[in-house]
């Protein structure tokens, strides 16, 4: 009698740990889907910032008598660079818009500048990336909120809290 309690215990003792293996595993996948769709939005920040490089370039001309402009650009490209989590990028990417807003503002006082540069490409290239950029940060502030969502519930909580996973923040950037 001993013995098939013994067993019956030992069974429900690899039951109850396959079972928390595999939340720990969702736990993983999650985190993992996660760090994709961020690798997908910050390659399209990415070549935003190239673009804006690019834009800057093509009105150098205007430097001289705007220096604001280009202040606000190198430091929107710098505070990007230097970025080590998703929200610093997303307060980078806000930075840019303000950035763009200024180069805008002197490509009206300098018209010829913005008919010389190709600026109006640049421009009609950076709306298409911001709207891949806006896809990709739904798709990523989506995985977010699920995985946040897992972590916080039982039994996702526990697991997660013995592994050390945590919450993680969504990016926002603006308008949306």
């Amino acid at each position: 009698m001993i013995g098939i309690l013994l067993d019956a215990a030992a069974v429900l003792l690899l039951a109850i740990f396959i079972y928390f293996l595999g939340v720990y595993v969702w736990l993983l996948y999650l985190k993992y889907r996660q760090r994709i769709l961020w690798d997908g939005l910050y390659a399209q920040l990415k070549n935003r910032f190239a673009l804006l490089a690019e834009l800057a370039y093509a009105v150098r001309d205007i430097y001289t008598a705007e220096p604001d402009a280009l202040r606000s650009v190198t430091a929107s490209i710098g505070a990007f660079i230097s970025s080590k989590t998703p929200s610093d990028a997303a307060a980078a990417y806000i930075r840019a818009n303000a950035a763009i807003n200024s180069v805008n503002e002197a490509l009206i006082k300098y018209p010829h500048v913005r008919d010389a540069g190709g600026c109006a490409e640049i421009l009609e290239e950076m709306l298409r990336v911001d709207e891949k950029i806006a896809f990709a940060s739904r798709f990523y502030d989506e995985s977010v909120l699920k995985f946040n969502a897992r972590v916080k519930s039982a039994p996702f909580a526990l697991v997660a809290r013995m592994v050390g996973i945590k919450a993680k923040g969504g990016v926002k950037l603006g308008g949306e």
